[in-house]
């Protein structure tokens, strides 16, 4: 190999290394996990396809779907939570399955909406 080949091949491996680098800290940043791909695919499916709701992390749990999507029917399913509509705090959604309570934070934007489990 020639030198000028070996730089180029360094190079080439640096600028990958920062853009997913990069794009991990972006998708931790906003989403919670750095995990970019399942941020990526979550979003594409949301986004361009009928898909609801999609959950892209589990530890927290952070999950993305359509701006007008509700996750009742999600949390009912997970645990047989209800609302807490008498606790509710602003975008804090508190949920109860009678011996535990879940607090969710929700956001949306005009293209998804999130919502992150709270420790």
């Amino acid at each position: 190999m020639t030198k000028k080949r070996v730089i180029k091949i360094v190079i080439a491996v640096v600028i990958v290394g920062v853009l997913i680098g990069s794009l991990s800290v972006i998708s931790f940043v906003k989403f919670g996990t750095a995990n970019f791909v399942a941020t990526s695919y979550g979003l594409y499916k949301v986004m361009f396809t009928d898909t609801e709701l999609v959950a892209i992390s589990d530890n927290p749990t952070v999950i993305i779907g359509k701006p007008n999507a509700t996750i009742d029917e999600y949390v009912l399913e997970n645990g047989g939570y209800v609302a807490e509509s008498a606790k509710q705090l602003g975008a804090m959604y508190i949920y109860s399955n009678g011996n535990n309570e879940v607090h969710i934070l929700y956001s949306t934007n005009g293209y998804y909406a999130k919502w992150v489990w709270q420790d």
